[in-house]
C-alpha cells in the first residue's frame, strides 16, 4: 500500500494537463505518486471536464467546513 500523500495545487495542474492529452489514470497516478483511487476521487472533485481551479476550491471549502464543525463541537463541551 502506498503512503498517503496530499495532492497539491501543482499536482492538480499536472493532472488537468495529463487528462487533456488522454493519458491513462494509471500513468497519471504513477507520475503524481498516488493511487489510482486518489486520481479518480480527484477527477470527481474537479468536475467534468476536470478543472484544477475547481478542485482546489472544493478542497479549501471542505477544510473550512471541517474546521467550523470542530470549533462548534469544542464550544458545546
Amino acid at each position: 500500500r502506498k503512503k498517503s500523500k496530499s495532492i497539491t495545487w501543482k499536482d492538480r495542474q499536472r493532472i488537468e494537463l495529463m487528462l487533456k492529452v488522454d493519458l491513462p489514470v494509471t500513468q497519471i497516478a504513477a507520475d503524481i505518486g498516488v493511487t489510482r483511487g486518489a486520481i479518480y476521487q480527484e477527477i470527481t472533485r474537479g468536475g467534468q471536464p476536470y478543472s484544477a481551479d475547481f478542485a482546489q476550491k472544493n478542497v479549501g471549502h471542505r477544510h473550512m467546513i471541517i474546521r467550523k464543525v470542530a470549533i462548534e463541537l469544542t464550544e458545546k463541551q
